[in-house]
């Protein structure tokens, strides 16, 4: 039996409803267009039977919006019937450019407003709904998925919450430990790996990267995003640079001890070759974003100086931007903390 009629043998779950919330409208417009498509070109001998009405549908996106009261406070109103439905949640928590107004003033939405935006309109589902499955992107505090002290583990409160709400499935790309599953053990998680579908090309924007075109992941932290740039406008003193993969034997990686006394791999962001035959190895950070990066930090340094001994010129470490200088810094030593970033060093490709 061939993969299509796999599917059209199959009978539906519940009558198929596509829920996009404001940050994934557009996605969610191609999602829906190409599943009216593959079923609208799809024939199988059951299109009668009593399971399979409203399989093909003109459109399967569910009506619905987050409304704001001038407080800044919100409800999610879904403008259609979903009882007995297949629904499926798309929801971009790290898009940053809506926004929305509070007392006149225009505030950008975070991760924390489109979250609860998504909690609202499982909220006004009400229960109706045969299934929920959400599909995140980027897992929602995916970053804080484990405790180093006295924090919040927000991924796992995250994640409890909405299967408590009712979810059955939460689909995710490349989460930042796919072990925070464990935190709700007896439901359906789903990370993948990106792939070609998961990249954008950077053709015609990124020139100097070791190889070209360089294929940037949707998932990409914005320091990440910046330093690409800025490396690649860095071309008169930069050979090539390389964006190492963030786990496999196939990058880069030098192990180190993690705060809760494992052995871990560390996947150092960036490798650059300038010019000058200085080989740099940095890892982009935000301040305190990482619990970890005193450690990785201090390995990387403990890697480059088993190297500088042979009399090879390597520099490297955790680099943050100073959003007021739109300088890049790095430490240049051994550390602590990256919440105070006094006292590193400016990067000068010209220098190393």
């Amino acid at each position: 039996m061939s993969l299509d009629e796999s599917y059209t043998e199959k009978i539906p779950f519940g009558e198929l409803g596509l829920i996009a919330l404001e940050s994934s409208r557009t996605i969610g417009n191609r999602v829906n267009d190409y599943i009216v498509d593959w079923r609208t070109d799809r024939e199988h001998k059951h299109d009668s039977d009593a399971a399979f009405t409203s399989y093909k549908k003109d459109s399967y996106l569910v009506d619905c919006v987050c409304p704001r009261f001038g407080s800044g406070e919100a409800k999610g109103i879904i403008k259609e019937s979903v009882r007995g439905m297949d629904l499926y949640i798309l929801v971009d928590v790290c898009n940053y450019n809506l926004t929305y107004s509070v007392c006149g003033f225009e505030n950008h939405m975070s991760p924390d407003d489109h979250y609860q935006d998504l909690k609202r309109i499982i909220a006004a589902v009400g229960g109706k709904a045969r299934r929920i499955t959400v599909i995140m992107p980027f897992l929602y505090e995916s970053r804080q998925h484990k405790r180093s002290a006295r924090e919040s583990l927000d991924c796992a409160l995250a994640l409890q919450e909405l299967t408590d709400m009712g979810v059955e499935s939460i689909l995710t790309f490349d989460a930042h430990d796919p072990r925070v599953q464990n935190a709700i053990p007896l439901k359906s998680f789903e990370t993948r790996l990106y792939n070609a579908a998961m990249v954008r090309t950077t053709e015609g924007e990124i020139f100097n990267h070791a190889l070209y075109p360089y294929f940037e992941q949707i998932t990409a932290s914005r320091p990440e995003q910046e330093f690409a740039r800025w490396l690649d406008d860095k071309m008169e003193y930069v050979e090539w640079w390389y964006k190492n993969g963030d786990e496999g034997k196939q990058h880069f990686a030098v192990p180190y001890t993690d705060s809760g006394s494992r052995k871990r791999c560390f996947y150092v962001d960036f490798i650059v070759r300038l010019k000058s035959g200085t080989i740099c190895l940095f890892d982009t950070k935000t301040k305190g974003s990482d619990a970890d990066a005193p450690e990785k930090n201090n390995a990387l340094l403990d890697y480059i100086s088993s190297y500088q001994a042979t009399g090879k010129k390597i520099v490297g470490g955790v680099l943050i931007k100073d959003e007021r200088t739109s300088n890049w810094y790095y430490p240049g030593g051994i550390i602590e903390n990256t919440d105070n970033i006094d006292g590193w060093s400016a990067l000068h490709l010209e220098t190393l």
